[in-house]
């Protein structure tokens, strides 16, 4: 799987879960079905070994480098969902292994479907008595595109500029992060 279709599943994994399971969802076919309902998990943390990451397993490697997925469940009241949770927060993303730097999702206004990518970066850190680290202190978009500007589901394996350069923003955010720079 390139980068590509990584964020190509990405997507098509929020807009299945905010449509509670549907089928007819963007990208169904290529990324979902193939998924036993069974095994299928809507949400998860990749990072922490969590059984979401089986779902991009032997696609999550890039540049000798793993790509966690992790989707976190944010309740929610939302008028325009029927349902009530949130699968679209910034707390659902992609990060490069040991590093904070992320991909989320922007989503429409009734939040059912996802209209760009976002790669945030951390500002800063500060250290977090109550959890004993290091956590950002802020975040800055380091850039964003609609899922039109990369090309997703255009039918294609190809990769056009766009989304070379984000891929290249997002590889280069994460191993300076990783690396200390």
């Amino acid at each position: 799987m390139a980068f590509k279709q990584l964020l190509e599943y990405f997507v098509a994994h929020l807009e299945h879960a905010t449509g509670r399971g549907q089928d007819s969802t963007r990208g169904y076919d290529d990324y979902i079905a193939p998924i036993p309902k069974s095994d299928f998990k809507f949400a998860g943390q990749g990072y922490r070994g969590h059984d979401i990451q089986k779902q991009i397993a032997g696609n999550d490697l890039f540049n000798g480098r793993q790509i966690f997925i992790t989707v976190n469940i944010i309740p929610t009241h939302n008028r325009h969902v029927d349902a009530s949770v949130d699968y679209m927060s910034e707390a659902t993303y992609l990060n490069w292994q040991d590093a904070w730097t992320k991909i989320v999702v922007v989503p429409n206004e009734d939040r059912t479907k996802v209209t760009a990518l976002r790669i945030k970066s951390p500002t800063g850190f500060s250290w977090n008595d109550e959890k004993g680290r290091q956590e950002p202190d802020g975040w800055d978009t380091v850039a964003e595109r609609t899922l039109d500007e990369l090309g997703l589901f255009d039918g294609t394996n190809e990769e056009n500029e766009f989304l070379r350069g984000f891929y290249n923003a997002f590889y280069e955010r994460g191993v300076s992060e990783v690396n200390g720079k």
